[in-house]
């Protein structure tokens, strides 16, 4: 796996949106570019918004297009539950990634996701496709409750995620122990290893 700069992220900023009587804060923080699916991600919301579901969101990322007229309409749509939308500057980010309660991707290609370990390991509960490299970021004691096939067990699983938000905390706090196998203070001793192992080999 790619190395992480978490320990940035190991501050104290007080309580989740959630847990401050707030509706729970749903989290994008992904590119706004086609292989990460945001069509399917609105989508989700608009049924959660017609089925009168409680929440915010937070549409962070950046655009490398002109325009990103999915996401302009998205905004218009969602209204008021938008507590943030577009880029997010370095300190904005990082109160994003503490201040929310889910993190969720649709994404149609993926090779690790540093986005999402950054958030799970912030306290974000993760909503994954189970395909590409979600699985294997995840333990499988986690699989069922955190990974969707198909768009209505996506739709079901953040229904859930917002409607239980105590069972969600208890299981992003033990996730976000497991992220930190992930930190750079982790990875780049196991890089040393293999480039000194290769280094020798070419001798």
């Amino acid at each position: 796996p790619v190395g992480v700069d978490l320990r940035r992220l190991d501050v104290d900023v007080g309580a989740s949106p959630s847990q401050t009587g707030e509706p729970p804060l749903i989290l994008w923080n992904q590119r706004w570019e086609y292989d990460k699916n945001a069509k399917t991600f609105f989508r989700a919301l608009n049924a959660l918004q017609s089925d009168r579901v409680e929440f915010c969101v937070a549409i962070a990322g950046r655009s490398y297009r002109q325009t990103a007229p999915e996401f302009e309409a998205a905004r218009d749509g969602l209204g008021n539950k938008v507590v943030h939308f577009g880029y997010a500057e370095k300190g904005a980010y990082h109160r994003l990634l503490r201040e929310a309660d889910i993190v969720v991707s649709t994404a149609l290609h993926e090779f690790f996701g540093v986005s999402v370990v950054e958030a799970i390991y912030a306290g974000c509960f993760p909503i994954l496709p189970n395909r590409l490299s979600y699985p294997e970021l995840l333990p499988k004691l986690y699989h069922d409750v955190c990974l969707y096939e198909r768009f209505e067990e996506l739709v079901s699983g953040l229904r859930w995620a917002l409607r239980h938000s105590d069972k969600t905390r208890s299981v992003a706090e033990h996730l976000h122990a497991e992220m930190y196998q992930y930190d750079w203070g982790e990875i780049a001793p196991l890089y040393d290893r293999e480039l000194e192992g290769l280094v020798s080999v070419c001798q």
